[in-house]
């Protein structure tokens, strides 16, 4: 119910925008109250449903299409390297009134995670689609929060004390692993396919083998998601079986697979897709070692109802919505 009812209230913030504020959360929490004292267990149920429900609308904060601005200078900080392609980098900065925008270059300076910059330059809006049937590039990034951009070519822009975060040092670790792995004697192919299977680091794929793989259908085998974290998770719960023979044996073989799943997504630079998939995996292992009846599923409602919280925006990424569908049939199915 409760996974339904915050999810049903994101999509109805973000499509409806429905004005719900603070006064109907505090209404229908003291109802859960009274229903839960009372013990009238339908409507607790309904006074939970309604309470996530606004709890989504207002977790949301809808991005509304913007006028563009006169050149001015801005204050960003790099959050995430979106796109590198022969026309030059993308990345996603936030300004200094949290507003995210889409950052684009062709310089040959590459920026990192956290990085500091004074930028002289006009937020525009990001344009639709001018052909019938092309790629609308605008929605996609509304769906990412973010309707404005702004380009850095050949201005002048001032580099400020980086901002440092848990995220940017993960960035930092992956870029130095890709640095060792390009120093190993393995010829360019290989090196280029252990990044992106390993490391989640797709650039350095020639464009003849990114065509290949489109060809045979298994792009989605390069991408780092559900789908590998979910067989890792897998091996490591069998290497860890032995230790529950051990005292505190069941502890250790809870904890461990965690842990090394979480060093996982330092060393692919704590990708969003990875650090979904591992929340989820985090919270499956914990359902799973209670061992009572649906542990394991409402691990996997937990971790679905945080993630969405952290970012209601989750639920627009195709990524998230087949790695949950997976994993609920997954554990649906398990006897």
């Amino acid at each position: 119910i409760i996974g339904f009812a915050f999810s049903l209230g994101i999509l109805l913030q973000e499509y409806v925008q429905a004005d719900f504020g603070y006064l109907y959360l505090i209404g229908f929490g003291a109802a859960l109250v009274v229903c839960h004292i009372k013990r009238w267990h339908f409507l607790y149920s309904i006074s939970m449903f309604c309470c996530f429900l606004v709890l989504g609308t207002i977790r949301l904060n809808p991005v509304t299409p913007k006028p563009p601005l006169l050149e001015t200078t801005h204050e960003l900080v790099i959050t995430k390297a979106a796109n590198t392609n022969t026309f030059g980098h993308q990345y996603i900065a936030a300004t200094t009134k949290k507003e995210r925008i889409l950052l684009q270059t062709n310089l040959s300076q590459r920026l990192t995670v956290g990085d500091r910059l004074l930028v002289q330059g006009k937020l525009i809006p990001i344009q639709a689609p001018r052909n019938p049937m092309d790629f609308d590039f605008k929605t996609y990034m509304l769906r990412k929060g973010v309707v404005r951009k702004i380009s850095l070519d050949k201005k002048p822009f001032v580099a400020l004390a980086p901002k440092n975060s848990l995220k940017r040092w993960a960035y930092k670790l992956q870029q130095q692993l890709i640095a060792q792995l390009k120093q190993t004697p393995l010829n360019q192919n290989n090196k280029a396919l252990v990044m992106a299977l390993v490391l989640g680091h797709k650039a350095e794929l020639s464009e003849e083998r990114l065509a290949q793989y489109q060809r045979a259908g298994a792009m989605h085998l390069l991408a780092i998601s559900g789908l590998h974290i979910g067989i890792v998770f897998m091996l490591l719960r069998f290497f860890v079986r032995p230790l529950k023979r051990l005292r505190y044996g069941k502890v250790l073989a809870t904890l461990i697979p965690v842990l090394l799943l979480w060093c996982f997504v330092l060393i692919t630079g704590g990708s969003a897709p990875v650090t979904r998939a591992v929340t989820m995996f985090t919270f499956l292992q914990l359902g799973l070692a209670m061992a009572r009846k649906n542990a394991g599923i409402q691990g996997v409602w937990v971790s679905f109802v945080l993630l969405l919280f952290v970012n209601p925006r989750f639920i627009f990424d195709v990524g998230f919505q087949l790695s949950y569908a997976a994993v609920f049939g997954i554990v649906w199915m398990m006897p």
